[in-house]
């Protein structure tokens, strides 16, 4: 159950309400068992990418997974245009200096330098870009209400984008039904938005590369599951 304090923020922030424009298609997804896995994979694999540092043994491989990959043959999201270009810049990146990358991922990540992109939901979308805003309480009511828990040990508030991914896979892996209503409502609708200015902002082939592809398949999974994610403003 939302708070009155969610419940007054959403009124005054939200445009529009998240919604499934074709149930019979979003049904048809969450029953597919490959559907389900090859978007849990994903999102485990970005997740990682996106929470740990690049010298963690688990982020490491996850980078090292996706330089290899033959992202036409093997990523089941995104066209091939947007393939080959992921596909050249994780390439590119896989000369990178592995502690330059790091030092790029305390900027772009834990703020030990100027950003242009926060990696956490509500700073977008609360009115004194804060973290632990509306929409971070909100996502939390959710997961209390649907008994969702997170396992992981990092420190970072749960509208984090690697935490949000990696919540993304656990949920298309044992808890699908809830899946579209994450992606509208508590995902969607800002992690474009980060996404794009993340992607202007980073100095890494390898995290550019890693946009490029969280974009690409969070715009293909929500055509194919018909959600439409709400609509809020951005501060």
């Amino acid at each position: 159950m939302e708070t009155e304090f969610v419940r007054r923020e959403r009124a005054m922030n939200e445009k529009e309400p998240w919604c499934v424009t074709d149930e019979a298609a979003m049904r048809e997804m969450l029953d597919d068992e490959d559907f389900r896995a090859a978007f849990a994979g994903a999102m485990r694999l970005l997740g990682t990418i996106f929470l740990l540092r690049p010298i963690h043994g688990e982020a490491l491989e996850a980078v090292q997974a996706l330089e290899v990959m033959d992202l036409r043959a093997d990523w089941p999201f995104g066209t091939e245009d947007q393939l080959d270009q992921a596909q050249g810049l994780l390439r590119a990146g896989a000369n990178e200096d592995l502690y330059k990358r790091d030092l790029e991922f305390m900027r772009l990540f834990r703020g030990t330098g100027n950003r242009k992109a926060a990696p956490y939901g509500s700073v977008y979308m609360d009115h004194d870009r804060v973290l632990f805003g509306w929409t971070w309480n909100a996502l939390r009511d959710w997961m209390r209400s649907n008994g969702v828990t997170t396992l992981y040990q990092e420190r970072e508030p749960e509208d984090q984008i690697g935490r949000m991914m990696l919540l993304a896979a656990e949920l298309s892996d044992s808890r699908p039904d809830l899946l579209p209503e994450f992606l509208g409502d508590h995902f969607l609708p800002w992690a474009d938005h980060f996404l794009e200015l993340f992607q202007a902002d980073t100095q890494s082939f390898t995290y550019t590369g890693a946009a490029v592809l969280a974009r690409l398949t969070l715009d293909d999974v929500a055509h194919l599951l018909a959600v439409q994610p709400a609509r809020r403003r951005f501060f």
